[in-house]
């Protein structure tokens, strides 16, 4: 299966708005611990923020500001049930579940695989990255794997490396010459979606230490990578090492 990535601007505010909203849950629990109670005051702003955000992620709008989705068309449900049904089906699926040998088959009778795309404009490359097969994504740049495709939403494996945390892939497709500053649609960078993963420390002190990233870039909203790096977590310490201008 194949992620969806719809709206992905506004994705992030809702995202992050929740993960604020944890956080201020959590040291509302914290005081509590602390003190060995909670006023009656706490306890209705705790309820208050469980249901703000219990609101805002099942609002009818929700789904507009999914991430990450799973395809529900009749095309995608095909490919998913039947992915050999042609060599351009099976690489796709073998690249998703980093099935090498099929791979090595697949190109050796037909070395234009490496072009082909899903509904959404994923590439094999984009299905290697986003699942962090890094052996077949090193496989696939050195048959010649288009580092700079997009999908219709201008997503590069870049994008899908840094979405889903994929460290050594990202770090493979810059070394291959992968343009760190590159855009989709909504302006996001591989910086804004790394900001975006609290779990992307590593990913994001790759990112920030290579010296043609450009920090400042702004999405379609506005934000900069490290405007939401503030709101989603703890990696806001990382840009201000590394960038002075942002203490």
């Amino acid at each position: 299966m194949k992620p969806k990535h719809a709206n992905l601007t506004a994705t992030f505010h809702v995202l992050c708005f929740c993960l604020c909203l944890d956080k201020v849950k959590r040291e509302i629990r914290e005081a509590k611990y602390a003190s060995g109670k909670m006023s009656g005051e706490e306890e209705d702003e705790e309820h208050n923020l469980d249901d703000l955000s219990e609101r805002t992620l099942m609002s009818k709008s929700s789904d507009r500001y999914q991430v990450s989705g799973w395809d529900n068309d009749d095309d995608g449900i095909e490919q998913e049930n039947q992915p050999h049904d042609s060599p351009a089906k099976e690489i796709l699926w073998a690249c998703e579940h980093g099935e090498m040998t099929v791979v090595q088959k697949l190109l050796e009778r037909d070395i234009t695989l490496l072009e082909v795309t899903d509904n959404d404009g994923y590439t094999p490359l984009h299905r290697a990255c986003y699942n962090g097969h890094s052996e077949l994504v090193k496989f696939l740049l050195l048959n010649g794997a288009k580092h700079d495709k997009e999908t219709v939403d201008k997503w590069q494996p870049l994008h899908s490396a840094s979405r889903w945390n994929q460290l050594d892939c990202a770090a493979l497709l810059i070394s291959h010459g992968a343009d760190i500053n590159a855009k989709s649609k909504g302006g996001i960078t591989a910086l804004h979606l790394a900001a975006g993963h609290v779990e992307a420390k590593n990913l994001l002190e790759m990112l920030l230490t290579n010296l043609e990233l450009k920090t400042d870039l702004k999405d379609e909203s506005g934000d900069t990578s490290y405007d939401i790096a503030r709101r989603c977590g703890p990696n806001e310490k990382l840009f201000e090492a590394v960038e002075p201008c942002f203490l």
